[in-house]
């Protein structure tokens, strides 16, 4: 079942498809995976962790939210795209330190921080 995340604004930008690892992009781009809450980029980056339906950048700062955990008020999912072919994965570099996740939200775009690793 494909899981719908959702910015701060509450708006649906990316989902994480049936797999459980790979998050695609609404416009069906693959943009990064999920290994043990780890979020990688497609060129291996670090980019943040998924825990608990939160999205938080390194800093532990909030990105986004699956529906049942956001504190927004949710807009209707659009409908998505067909998926794209995936490119190859680089190696994943070490993953940094959990942080201690915060309440506040971060200032960036969950869409652009989760593709800013990919090609």
């Amino acid at each position: 079942m494909e899981i719908s995340l959702y910015d701060t604004n509450g708006k649906a930008t990316m989902y994480i498809a049936d797999d459980g690892e790979t998050v695609y992009s609404w416009d069906g781009y693959a943009k990064c995976y999920i290994i043990d809450e780890a979020i990688y980029g497609w060129r291996g980056k670090h980019l943040g962790w998924f825990s608990q339906g939160f999205v938080c950048d390194l800093d532990g700062c909030s990105i986004g939210y699956t529906k049942d955990v956001s504190p927004r008020i949710l807009f209707t999912e659009s409908t998505k795209w067909t998926k794209k072919t995936q490119w190859t994965k680089s190696q994943r570099r070490m993953a940094q330190i959990k942080p201690f996740f915060k309440t506040t939200e971060s200032h960036l775009s969950l869409a652009e921080y989760l593709g800013s690793d990919s090609p």
